[in-house]
């Protein structure tokens, strides 16, 4: 009696079941198995197993010992589930084995179809842009929920399945684990994609601190070529501007003699030779805006040759000035 007494007691004091049994009943994870171990152990370390399987019934309705180790494996039950969970098991009343069989159920009954689930998920599970380490424990995590349901994966299945998943960064190894002779474990393979996946962000490194040390260089060109156009482009529009004011001043200047005495200033040029319709020089056929340098040096060639006809043309006008007064009769 005094033992019983005992028993009862420290599961009374028992008052945070999840200090116990660290782990919640979850539907979607699959957790069944590990929750099911965890509270047998629990039951059986404060002697209400009995409770669980039901081997252990009440002598009577007034057994008040017996309800009340019961109620206690019942509230452990529903405070380790999930609500959701706790929802579709609760009934008012019945006992501990009664709410230990309905949540059997509710996982046995989809068991098929979850493991259906889950096994398409691990054939189909790629890295991304995982690491190593987190790619390797999606996958342990999904095959232990396959072992859960009964339905364990092989380690080279495994293994398998996670070269399958890799991308074309880790294709050497890949080939190397492949042909690897005995074939390596999960856990040796996963050891070879780490050291692999180290060795590539130190190239990664390397390659970025040669590109950060190349870069000025590759400035100082860039800012010399431009430097160069921009001189290129002042000395165009330099060109350009004089040539401009240039022709400007010649016009003004041939617009002057000309009007001088038209008549005398083409009777001797024709008469010396020269003519002054033959070059003809078109402002307004000028294209207007910046010049490309072939251009720029057509221009100023064509206005040198304009200079030197306008030079002549002066030279000659000021000899007919001269010849005129020369003839002027002489006053007494």
């Amino acid at each position: 009696m005094a033992a019983a007494t005992t028993s009862t007691e420290r599961a009374y004091g028992v008052t945070n079941i999840k200090t116990h049994i660290p782990i919640v009943l979850d539907l979607d994870e699959c957790n069944y198995d590990a929750w099911r171990e965890l509270l047998l152990m629990h039951c059986l370390t404060f002697d209400s197993l009995d409770h669980l399987d039901g081997t252990l019934a009440p002598t009577g309705d007034d057994d008040t010992a017996w309800h009340k180790r019961d109620a206690i494996v019942k509230l452990w039950l529903y405070g380790t589930i999930t609500k959701p969970l706790f929802k579709s098991t609760f009934q008012k009343g019945g006992s501990a084995h009664d709410v230990w069989t309905r949540i059997e159920n509710q996982f046995r009954n989809n068991k098929e179809a979850r493991v259906m689930q889950l096994d398409s998920e691990l054939r189909s599970k790629e890295i991304g842009d995982l690491s190593i380490n987190e790619y390797c424990q999606q996958l342990k995590s999904t095959a232990d929920l396959l072992a859960n349901l009964d339905s364990p994966v092989a380690d080279k299945t495994l293994v398998m399945y996670m070269l399958n998943g890799l991308n074309e960064k880790f294709d050497y190894v890949l080939n190397v684990i492949k042909h690897e002779k005995p074939f390596p474990s999960f856990d040796d393979a996963k050891s070879m994609l780490e050291m692999e996946e180290t060795r590539l962000k130190k190239t990664k490194k390397v390659t970025a601190s040669h590109n950060d040390h190349a870069s000025p260089s590759t400035a100082l060109v860039a800012t010399n070529q431009q430097s160069t156009q921009q001189q290129q482009n002042q000395t165009t529009e330099t060109t350009t501007a004089a040539t401009d004011e240039e022709t400007k001043t010649g016009d003004a200047t041939t617009t002057t003699t000309t009007t001088s005495d038209p008549r005398t200033i083409t009777g001797h040029l024709r008469h010396s030779g020269t003519d002054p319709t033959a070059t003809t020089f078109n402002h307004n056929s000028r294209p207007r805006g910046k010049h490309s340098h072939k251009d720029s040096t057509s221009l100023v060639s064509m206005h040198h040759n304009h200079k030197l006809l306008r030079l002549k043309l002066i030279s000659q006008t000021r000899h007919c000035s001269r010849l005129k007064t020369l003839r002027k009769p002489l006053t007494p």
